[in-house]
């Protein structure tokens, strides 16, 4: 039947139900219900009509069918001018009432739930990966998919047995594919338990779990057979003459090859009515259920992809499972190839299975409700953000923190420990974070944001505030590995150190930080001039020349606006008049050195100073309390800080 039509005909009974509903007393809530499932029909209807072409052909399958299941349940009324009948009423409340009581399995909820699904992947009309983190109801998911949609979709579930039977004899390919159509549409892959003392209700979901790869390889075993068979006998009636040339490739010699392609120093062969393995150096075989959960799996996905129906939506729930990476891509990649008659819809949590699928649309799964609701939004695609991260993250139920360096080094370890709350994510240079958190806070239908935060690092004050209204923010010291040489950290880390503690071993400690700079104070003017002028070089806008010797006088007169001895002159008097004030919080504000920790070991009779601070972090709340004030409050505030 005609999709148009036969939304027109549910119009119609709903229509007619209505009124009938109106001409019965105390029938408002059945009334309302009626409304509600027309107002979804109606408005499915139009896009329907504005859009059909766009449909692909799996969609269009799986909707028809529903719909007609749906029109067939509907109470059907071919007078609604006469006073309908008292018994009239509980037919409506027999179908309408369910719906109303929040029912999911009702033939309504199973349609509204398919098209909405379908709407939030854009009608599946190109292969997607939907990613999830555990727990995020991907698993579910697939079996409420299973459980709503026809036979023009395959679900492959995550939960598989992986036996690989012998088979004495085959029987007719008739038999086995209805076997196999029948395991395609029916099995259950709902999540299932047991009672430990009286499990023998589970014993039919094992056998039917075991039962998947049997059928899957009698299937293609019973179609070889068939299809020699005919050859033979075309071949002995002079049909054809008896020629390699002239064989027929079986979806089992496809099966197999794909396979071979993957696997390299073994090959599967048939033998007689089995599956065989071959070890090409030795050519010594061995039964196929012998083989490694990864090269079984892969048998098993190739042989469920190339039986799957023709035109159908195939949902693969885990896909990168028992598999190596090594052959992740390139087995699926040739799956997709195998049937571009079907839509691939993968569900995972694995980052890099989702990157490896390139021209796959990436989408996530924002929330789950149970039983059945799903929020689902595509992964907006950015050049600004490596895919890789922006996969990572997308799906983080906290706010994201962009952090300098790499992952487990100081910064990443450090601020961990002062925001729990926080996904921290380092991400190398300065200009990472600047440009991931920006690029991160443009993307739409995000439940989190992205704040940066970078060392000082000599910075000017103003960028430094511009930066601000793009969440970027900076420590109050020159970088992160003076965070650990606060004056307050030091005092508890010392008392927890093996020698006594005692104020003039502070105080021993800090002229020596302070001596560092002064030793070093040729150098960090140098490297805060080179900064600013780097800075200046990258904000300012030389002005516009006419012609050659206008753009020289202009670049001429942008140089000699950046006096450097100026400059030197004011950093080595700020740095000198820190040094002689001995203010010591001012130094780790202006000095950039990664080894001043070293300095200490031998005061505190420790190898790693580092280490036993972080430890001091961990452990003890005034210890992280201590370093609060390095960071700006807004941090503090969205980061969920805690002592």
């Amino acid at each position: 039947m005609e999709l148009k039509a036969l939304i027109e005909q549910i119009i119609e009974r709903l229509t007619k139900a209505k009124q009938i509903a109106i001409k019965l007393d105390n029938t408002t809530e059945i009334c309302d219900e009626i409304s509600l499932q027309q107002e979804f029909i109606e408005s499915f209807y139009n896009f329907f009509i504005s859009n059909e072409s766009e449909f692909p052909i799996h969609y269009m399958n799986n909707v028809l069918d529903q719909l007609i299941a749906y029109k067939d349940c509907l109470p059907l009324y071919h007078n609604v001018d006469i006073q309908p009948e008292p018994q009239t009423f509980y037919e409506l409340e027999a179908y309408f009432n369910r719906n109303i009581e929040g029912y999911d399995t009702t033939v309504f909820s199973t349609l509204r739930f398919t098209l909405n699904f379908y709407k939030q992947l854009n009608y599946l009309t190109s292969n997607i990966v939907l990613l999830g983190a555990n727990g995020s109801g991907k698993s579910s998911l697939a079996a409420q998919l299973k459980n709503n949609l026809s036979a023009h979709s395959l679900i492959i579930s995550a939960q598989k047995l992986l036996f690989i039977p012998e088979f004495d004899s085959i029987s007719n390919t008739q038999n086995t594919n209805l076997a196999l159509i029948s395991q395609q549409n029916n099995f259950n892959y709902s999540k299932w338990t047991f009672r430990a003392n009286t499990h023998t209700s589970s014993i039919n979901y094992i056998y039917e779990l075991g039962q998947q790869f049997k059928n899957l390889i009698e299937n293609l075993l019973a179609e070889r057979t068939e299809i020699l068979l005919l050859y033979i006998e075309d071949v002995r009636s002079d049909k054809i003459p008896d020629s390699k040339s002239n064989i027929p490739e079986t979806k089992l010699d496809k099966v197999i090859k794909i396979w071979n392609r993957l696997f390299l120093h073994r090959e599967l062969i048939c033998k007689q009515s089995n599956i065989m393995v071959r070890i090409k150096e030795t050519n010594e075989e061995y039964e196929a259920n012998h083989m490694s959960d990864g090269e079984k799996v892969a048998l098993y996905y190739i042989a469920q992809i190339l039986q799957a129906p023709k035109d159908s939506l195939i949902i693969i729930d885990e896909p990168e499972m028992y598999l190596h990476k090594t052959i992740l891509n390139k087995i699926w990649d040739t799956l997709e190839n195998e049937r571009l008659d079907c839509i691939f819809l993968y569900l995972t949590h694995e980052i890099d299975f989702a990157i490896g699928r390139n021209e796959a649309k990436k989408y996530w799964v924002r929330s789950f409700k149970f039983p059945n609701e799903w929020d689902i939004s595509e992964i907006e695609n950015t050049e600004e953000l490596p895919e890789n991260l922006l996969l990572e993250l997308v799906g983080s139920r906290k706010n994201i923190l962009f952090c300098e360096g790499e992952i487990g080094k100081n910064d990443d370890e450090i601020y961990k420990i002062i925001f729990p709350n926080f996904t921290v994510k380092p991400v190398g240079s300065c200009i990472n974070v600047i440009n991931f958190t920006r690029a991160f806070n443009k993307i739409h239908n995000l439940s989190t944001q992205a704040f940066g935060l970078i060392d000082s690092d000599h910075s000017p004050v103003n960028r430094l505030d511009n930066l601000k209204e793009d969440m970027i923010f900076s420590l109050d010291v020159a970088e992160v590995e003076n965070l650990l040489l606060d004056e307050d950290l030091l005092k508890i880390v010392v008392h927890n150190s093996p020698v006594d503690y005692s104020q003039e071993i502070i105080d021993r400690i800090k002229n020596i930080i302070i001596s560092a700079l002064n030793d070093d104070i040729e150098n960090q003017a140098a490297s805060y001039i080179s900064a600013e002028i780097d800075f200046y070089f990258k904000e300012a806008n030389i002005k516009e020349g006419k012609t050659k010797n206008a753009v020289e006088s202009n670049f001429q007169a942008f140089i000699a606006s950046i006096n450097i001895n100026d400059k030197y002159n004011e950093r080595i008097n700020t740095i000198e008049e820190i040094v002689d004030q001995q203010r010591y919080l001012d130094v780790l504000k202006i000095y950039n050195n990664k080894g001043l920790m070293a300095k200490i070991h031998n005061i505190l009779e420790i190898k790693s100073y580092k280490k036993l601070a972080i430890k001091q972090l961990r452990l003890n709340p005034h210890a992280k309390d201590c370093l609060k004030k390095h960071f700006p409050e807004i941090l503090l505030q969205k980061g969920n800080y805690t002592s």
